[in-house]
């Protein structure tokens, strides 16, 4: 992953950060998110895009992720970030925490979400999709990639 970012920050097992240079939002995964954590993540991100003033483009590593409870499911639900544009890639993600995510990810489009989800076979693959998704963001509003 990226070596810069303009925070890190350790919740629990799991580490976010933000790359400055790529305008992503970086996460390891570690175990299962649960309902602090979630709520640890949640204001993160919002913090993120706020002082980006950009969409929340966030790269997932979830090689060691074995889920999330039901109150982390509620706190992302029921957070400001599920009604805002969200792209996440994420990557290493078992075949069951794949279908669990997909799930998931689905629930949120019809309760009218603008979250998208793609899963990834590798970290290379989610940063490229990524890339793709900031470019045609910012070429939307007649920007260009830096």
């Amino acid at each position: 992953m990226s070596e810069t970012w303009q925070t890190k920050r350790r919740i629990g097992h799991h580490e976010l950060w933000y790359e400055s240079d790529t305008g992503f939002i970086g996460v390891v995964h570690v175990g299962e998110l649960d309902k602090a954590a979630a709520v640890a993540w949640a204001e993160y991100f919002v913090t993120c895009v706020k002082n980006s003033g950009q969409p929340a483009f966030v790269i997932v590593d979830d090689r060691k992720a074995t889920g999330m409870t039901s109150e982390a499911r509620r706190i992302i639900v029921d957070s400001e970030l599920v009604r805002s544009d969200f792209h996440v890639a994420g990557f290493g993600m078992t075949f069951t925490y794949r279908a669990f995510i997909n799930f998931f990810s689905r629930a949120l489009a019809l309760a009218g979400s603008k979250v998208v989800v793609k899963m990834m076979s590798d970290e290379a693959m989610a940063r490229e999709w990524l890339t793709e998704r900031r470019r045609a963001h910012l070429a939307e509003r007649g920007g260009a990639m830096p």
